[in-house]
C-alpha cells in the first residue's frame, strides 16, 4: 500500500518530459536518478521516497482547467510519520519549481488543485492510519512487536537528520555522535544508542544506552585466542535505561540546541564512568534492532 500524489499543469500547458526529471533532480542531495524515476535515499535516517515520470498513469481532465503532468509522487504506508515529515520539503520544492498543482485522490487527501504542506501531511497520515488499522490479526501482531511511541519515532529521527551537521560542529573535539536505532529492551521497542567502552560521546534523548564493553568489561575474559594466541575479548552488550544513567549525565555538559544532547569529552574514561560500565549486568546476547522503516507508531497502531 502507498500513497500516490498526482502533480497537474493547466491544460494550457504541456504536460514534464523525464527531461525535466532528470535536470531538476541531477543536483539535489540523496537522490539517485534512472530515466524515468528520481529516488530518495537518505543513509542517515532511513527515509525513502520517490519521485516518477510515468505517462500511462489515466488521470482524465477533471473539468477544472487543469491535466496531469505526468509525474508522480509515490511514498509508501506503514511507515513511521517522519517519513512524511523528511518528504515535505522536497514535495514543496518540485510543485514551487514547475509551478505545480496536486491531483490527491486518497481519502483524506487534498483533492485537486492548490497543494499545501499541512495537506500533504495530514493525507499521508490519514492513509497511513487507515492502513495500520486495517491489517490483519496476525499482521498487527507482528507490528506491534515494532511498535514504538510516536515522540520518541520523531526525537530519533530528528537527532538522525542532524547527526552529520553536529558531527561537524563538533569536529575539533575526538567526541562519538552516535546514530540513534531502535532496540527492543523490557519487552518494548524504544530509541538507544550504542556507547562503546566509555568513550567521550555526545549523548541525545533516548531511552536506551546500549553499553558495549570489552576493555571495561569487570572480568576481562570470556574471549578467544586469536592470531599467535592473543586473547580477544568479545564484546559484552548491556542495556541500560537513561534515567538510570543519571550518575554519568550529571559529568556531562547539558546543550540546550536542537536536537538536545549531553556532550561528555574527556582523553580517556574517567573512573566514574569505568565504574558505571563495570556495573551493569550484561544481556548474554546481541541487542534486538529494528531498522527504521519496520518501526510503526504504537499510538496509531492501537488507538491510543
Amino acid at each position: 500500500m502507498s500513497y500516490d500524489l498526482y502533480f497537474c499543469v493547466p491544460e494550457s500547458r504541456e504536460p514534464l518530459q523525464p527531461a525535466d526529471l532528470q535536470r531538476y533532480f541531477a543536483d539535489r542531495p540523496r537522490y539517485q536518478l534512472n530515466s524515468l524515476q528520481a529516488w530518495y535515499q537518505n543513509d542517515s535516517t532511513g527515509v525513502y521516497f520517490s519521485f516518477e515520470y510515468d505517462d500511462s498513469v489515466d488521470r482524465p481532465p477533471g473539468g477544472d482547467g487543469l491535466r496531469y503532468a505526468g509525474i508522480r509522487f509515490n511514498l509508501n504506508y506503514l511507515l513511521p510519520y517522519p517519513f512524511a515529515l523528511e518528504a515535505a520539503p522536497e514535495v514543496d520544492a518540485f510543485v514551487q519549481e514547475f509551478e505545480l498543482k496536486v491531483d490527491d485522490p486518497q481519502t483524506g487527501g487534498m483533492g485537486r488543485g492548490q497543494y499545501s504542506r499541512q495537506g500533504f501531511l495530514d493525507g499521508w497520515q490519514a492513509g497511513n492510519r487507515f492502513a495500520l488499522t486495517s491489517v490483519s490479526d496476525q499482521e498487527r501482531s507482528l507490528l506491534l512487536r515494532k511498535a514504538a511511541f510516536g515522540d520518541d519515532i520523531e526525537r530519533a529521527w530528528r537527532w538522525n537528520f542532524y547527526r552529520a551537521d553536529l558531527d561537524g560542529e563538533l569536529s575539533h573535539l575526538d567526541v562519538f555522535v552516535p546514530h540513534v536505532g531502535f532496540v527492543r529492551a523490557g519487552g518494548q521497542l524504544a530509541s538507544g544508542v550504542v556507547w562503546g567502552d566509555g568513550c567521550a560521546i555526545a549523548i541525545p534523548q533516548v531511552s536506551y544506552l546500549v553499553l558495549g564493553r570489552r576493555d571495561l568489561s569487570p572480568t576481562r575474559t570470556g574471549g578467544i585466542r586469536g592470531l599467535f594466541g592473543r586473547q580477544q575479548r568479545q564484546t559484552e552488550w548491556c542495556i541500560v535505561p537513561l534515567d538510570q544513567a543519571r550518575s554519568v549525565l550529571t559529568m556531562a555538559v547539558e546543550v540546550q540546541a536542537e536536537p538536545a544532547y549531553y556532550l561528555l569529552d574527556y582523553d580517556k574514561p574517567p573512573e566514574e564512568i569505568r565504574s558505571f560500565f563495570g556495573e551493569q549486568t550484561p544481556i548474554g546476547s546481541t541487542p534486538d534492532f529494528v531498522q527504521f522503516d519496520e518501526v510503526c507508531d504504537l499510538e496509531m497502531l492501537t488507538g491510543l
